[in-house]
């Protein structure tokens, strides 16, 4: 036996008297998934372990949250499974529940590199939940196709209940280019070996709706995109995919086919293992020598740190490959861009350049989905570019500029948003005229206008009978691109006094309560990081010390915030 196999039976489930799917697991194994109306909802564990299921749900809508809720009541019960992970969401498990990590990271229970894939099939069925990171892997299609045509083999002739989860299923079964055909195989002809199939995807419409028609268990969240809207329709009775399916909240889904008579829509329990797929990024601290006053012509010499071939310096950027923009200015052209004053306008001592370094600039692209039309409605894309800094509003014209309105609504909840721009700046209103203008209940805007008042951002007045308020600050205006910048790969770096940005991004619920309430019909889908450089100037003149900006694209000096 390999390395591996011995490792397999070290990992060895206890056995289960009672099979999930077996003659007594009506009753006996169900499925804690979350509440309706404040209720429990659970759904019967066989239904689950050997039917089909979808789990759909736009970015953002908690898809993942909710099938690590479903694998963690399949751990409770002991039901087998093997979870392709596409982005490594799934390890927290292992934290308290029997699971087997395959992947490459050294965390790992088994590695792809030296695993014996039939023998891991072959054991499946007795031993605890795998959780299968691809997320490493160069050909991920190859590894699961191989993996899953021997762990079906297997089940055909034992017959025993297992179910397969395929996260991202667009990835492996698309509706055009090339398929699993594994999975084509279990989804027909599964059922009768005991093998169960859950396909999750961000994207219905992208899925082989073949795979997708075969899946008599539905849980759906939100969705925005007209063409997986139509996707699932066919999971909806003849009066269409339900309004509120465009704005549900994260973490709410409707239940149906087998996992419930009627459509309800279920609120996902809090999840008890952490996710997995955030992995916090390093955030870079600039440790500068002692530089003196420099000449115009400066050229910023730093420490050069020893270091092995092929390694990277400690305070170097890393070298991997982002989106962004190029730079174009040099670092020797920087002094000469600089605006500098002197103690006097025709003598007098001139203001010297005493540190240069490039800073990388981490922006948020922003898809913004508006709903268009009067009779017949769709979708229009729209972009928008945040600071990662400050939540600024970023506009790239000849060069880069900072618009700093939205960010001072960043961290507003979209209802609050809403009853702020019902307010009017130039006159009083009462909380009728707000209920009028919202739909929002009396007491939850009287609750959130008595919160904004103590947050200064609302004023009020006695009126006798009634209070009156008025807003204190002005609502922003948000311009949306039509098209996204044209950015490209890049590797930061440049400049010998080099700071790269690194950032994980705007808080991204923060920014979709931002955009929902300054924008009706609305919702931010998705959501990546570019890269500017801007070189940081640090000038001096006796005592006095300012720090000037310059755009590495343009050369021209940059209000940043």
């Amino acid at each position: 036996m390999t390395a591996s196999g011995s490792l397999i039976k070290l990992l060895l489930f206890e056995k289960v008297v009672q099979q999930v799917g077996g003659s007594d697991a009506s009753g006996g194994h169900q499925l804690l998934l979350g509440t309706v109306e404040g209720l429990p909802f659970t759904v019967n564990a066989a239904a689950i372990v050997t039917g089909r299921t979808c789990v759909i749900g736009a970015s953002g809508s908690g898809k993942s949250y909710a099938v690590a809720v479903i694998l963690e009541e399949l751990c409770k019960n002991r039901a087998p499974f093997a979870v392709v992970d596409t982005e490594g969401e799934y390890s927290g498990l292992k934290d308290k529940y029997e699971a087997i990590l395959v992947s490459e990271d050294e965390g790992a229970d088994l590695k792809w590199s030296d695993l014996n894939i039939r023998e891991l099939a072959a054991q499946a069925p007795d031993i605890a939940p795998l959780i299968l990171d691809t997320s490493d892997l160069e050909n991920p299609r190859e590894t699961v196709q191989n993996l899953l045509s021997e762990l079906y083999s297997i089940l055909s002739e034992r017959r025993t209940p297992y179910l397969v989860v395929i996260e991202e299923a667009d990835r492996f079964v698309p509706q055009s280019g090339e398929r699993i055909p594994i999975v084509g195989e279990i989804a027909r002809r599964g059922r009768k070996r005991g093998i169960g199939l859950m396909v999750c995807t961000q994207r219905p419409s992208l899925v082989d709706k073949n795979i997708l028609s075969q899946c008599g268990n539905q849980l759906i969240g939100k969705l925005v995109i007209q063409n997986d809207l139509q996707s699932v329709s066919q999971f909806f009775s003849s009066k269409g995919v339900p309004k509120m399916l465009t704005t549900l909240n994260a973490g709410h889904f409707y239940a149906m086919g087998g996992l419930y008579d009627r459509p309800v829509l279920v609120k996902i329990r809090q999840r008890e293992t952490r996710h997995g797929g955030f992995t916090p990024e390093l955030r870079e601290r600039v440790v500068k020598p002692f530089m003196g006053t420099l000449g115009a012509s400066v050229k910023v010499q730093q420490p050069s740190p020893t270091v092995s071939r092929g390694e990277s310096p400690p305070n170097a950027p890393s070298p991997s490959v982002k989106m962004g923009f190029n730079l174009i200015i040099p670092e020797e052209e920087v002094p000469s861009r600089v605006s500098r004053t002197k103690s006097h306008v025709i003598f007098g001592e001139q203001e010297k350049v005493t540190s240069l370094s490039l800073n990388w600039r981490a922006l948020q692209l922003i898809t913004i989905l508006q709903m268009k039309g009067v009779i017949r409605k769709g979708f229009k894309a729209h972009f928008l570019l945040l600071d990662c800094l400050t939540g600024s509003e970023v506009e790239l014209g000849e060069g880069i500029s900072f618009r700093p309105g939205v960010r001072a609504l960043m961290g507003y909840a979209e209802r609050d948003i809403r009853i702020l721009r019902a307010l009017k700046e130039e006159s009083t209103m009462t909380v009728v005229d707000v209920e009028g203008r919202t739909g929002y209940p009396r007491s939850i805007i009287r609750r959130v206008l008595s919160k904004l008042e103590q947050e200064g951002v609302v004023s009020s007045t006695d009126m006798g009978r009634y209070r009156a308020y008025r807003r204190l600050v002005k609502i922003p205006s948000i311009k949306l691109l039509d098209e996204a910048p044209k950015a490209q790969p890049i590797v930061p770096g440049g400049g010998s006094g080099t700071t790269a940005v690194t950032s994980q991004g705007l808080d991204q619920k923060k920014v979709r309560e931002l955009i929902r309430g300054l924008l009706d019909d609305s919702d931010a889908t998705e959501f990546s990081l570019l890269f500017y450089p801007l070189w940081r100037v640090e000038l001096a003149r006796g005592p006095r010390r300012r720090v000037s900006w310059i755009d590495g694209r343009t050369g021209r000096e940059v209000d940043v915030p």
